[in-house]
C-alpha cells in the first residue's frame, strides 16, 4: 500500500474509532444508571457557568468524589444566580 492510501486508511479508521469511543462512554453512563440526556444538561449547565465551575467539578472527581453524587450537586447550580453572586464578590462586595 503506497504512503497516500495507508493515510486516507488511517483517517477512515479513526473517524470509526471516535464513534465507538462516543457509544461507549454514553453507554458507561447509561450504565451508571445516568441518562445521556441528563448528563448533556448538566454539561451545558456547568458550561454556562463558565471555567471556574468546570474545574471545581473535575477538581471534585479528580479528589475521589463519587460521579453520580457530584454531577447530581453541580446540576444545582444556576448559571443567572453564580453569575450575580460572583458579580458581587469581584466587586468587593458590593451589591
Amino acid at each position: 500500500m503506497s504512503a497516500p492510501n495507508k493515510r486516507k486508511a488511517r483517517r477512515a479508521n479513526a473517524g470509526q474509532s471516535h464513534k465507538q469511543n462516543n457509544r461507549r462512554t454514553f453507554n458507561t453512563t447509561a450504565a451508571r444508571g445516568i441518562e445521556p440526556a441528563y448528563l448533556q444538561r448538566v454539561a451545558q449547565r456547568l458550561h454556562a457557568c463558565g471555567p471556574r465551575v468546570a474545574f471545581e467539578f473535575i477538581a471534585d472527581l479528580a479528589r475521589g468524589r463519587d460521579f453520580a453524587e457530584t454531577l447530581a450537586d453541580f446540576a444545582r447550580i444556576d448559571p443567572a444566580i453564580y453569575a450575580a453572586v460572583a458579580a458581587i464578590i469581584i466587586d468587593g462586595g458590593r451589591a
